[in-house]
């Protein structure tokens, strides 16, 4: 019975900032019903969790996928078991990061700001070595440069001052809705409300001229 399946679930060590990562998170194994009951049911949630990975087996037949208006006749680029699921309270927030592969990102329940910097703008957002485990992500807190505190504000760009030149791109992503994102660009994902969202992924295909974004080599 899907309630009673055990599912990974991560806790932010921060209360707040999520990666797959043990510097952000820690992992608990709890029933997908108890973790479901607790974001959606419970008054109040005392603790921002987040259910994320790859769809667990049992939703798939749930879910409707339009391959071929999506891909027309490349439907062979898409394998529905590579569907990812996002379930996560209100305020969580998955810092700045890009992703290796082509994304449709849709959203269920909820709504969610996405925050984007093209591949260009890398050289001002402060990446983590390309040796280390996060190299796809930054050292940024990127909230901070627009907290209603100016003197907050002002600090992050004494510390980090090549921000100034990245010019970002905001979208509101409501119930309802998808948003296409592409490889190599940087975006931060924040939860207005408790939130399911899916990914429909696939990869880079060179056979067609697609080149990786210099920010991922």
């Amino acid at each position: 019975m899907l309630p009673e399946k055990q599912v990974t679930v991560f806790f932010a060590l921060d209360g707040q900032h999520f990666l797959d990562n043990e510097d952000f998170v820690k992992k608990e194994e709890l029933k997908f019903g108890d973790v479901i009951s607790t974001i959606f049911l419970s008054p109040i949630t005392q603790q921002r969790c987040y259910l994320r990975g790859l769809i667990l087996e049992e939703l798939l037949g749930l879910v409707e996928y339009p391959v071929s208006a999506i891909f027309g006749e490349g439907t062979d680029k898409f394998n529905r078991k590579n569907t990812m699921i996002w379930i996560g309270t209100k305020g969580n927030i998955t810092p700045l990061h890009y992703d290796r592969c082509h994304g449709i990102l849709c959203q269920l329940k909820g709504s969610k700001r996405l925050t984007f910097f093209r591949p260009k703008d890398t050289r001002c957002l402060y990446q983590r070595p390309t040796h280390s485990p996060g190299s796809h992500t930054t050292f940024l807190t990127l909230e901070k440069f627009f907290d209603d505190s100016e003197e907050v504000r002002k600090a992050e760009l004494l510390k980090f001052p090549k921000v100034a030149r990245a010019k970002p791109y905001s979208v509101l992503l409501k119930e309802g809705e998808c948003l296409y994102i592409p490889p190599g660009w940087w975006h931060q994902v924040e939860h207005l409300e408790n939130s399911i969202s899916i990914t429909l992924a696939w990869d880079l295909d060179f056979s067609i001229g697609e080149s990786v974004p210099l920010n991922m080599l």
